[in-house]
């Protein structure tokens, strides 16, 4: 389960933006990934393992959102450029196995959201 140690690495920089000057005293709400769908992750699996890691932290109690990231391909033969699916990397026009992955490979922390003492998100 892959999941468990990229969402701690998710939580560790989530963690280290929270102690960070300008946001002390403010409450998370909710921390926001992109992850491209080639890395094949499984939601439930990664949103577990949020909540199992930031159980006892200043993040316990915030909701983890993903987005996914569709697989891009790029054709070297013709030079379509577009949406593949998982484990079909050939071109969708001239069908030539040429393709390089411009898309899909993503996995970054998008935004986090804060609630700050005074009640501004």
């Amino acid at each position: 389960m892959h999941e468990f140690s990229i969402c701690r690495a998710i939580v560790d920089s989530v963690l280290a933006e929270l102690e960070k000057a300008e946001h002390k005293g403010a409450r998370l709400l909710r921390t926001s990934v992109v992850a491209g769908d080639f890395r094949q992750l499984v939601p439930d699996f990664l949103c577990n393992a949020y909540e199992i890691l930031t159980s006892g932290t200043p993040a316990e109690g915030s909701t983890l959102e993903i987005r996914a990231a569709p697989i891009i391909g790029e054709c070297r033969d013709c030079g379509w450029h577009g949406n593949l699916a998982v484990g079909e990397f050939w071109c969708g026009a001239c069908e030539s196995v040429k393709i390089d992955l411009v898309g899909g490979m993503e996995l970054h922390l998008e935004s986090i959201e804060l609630e700050t003492p005074d009640g501004n998100t």
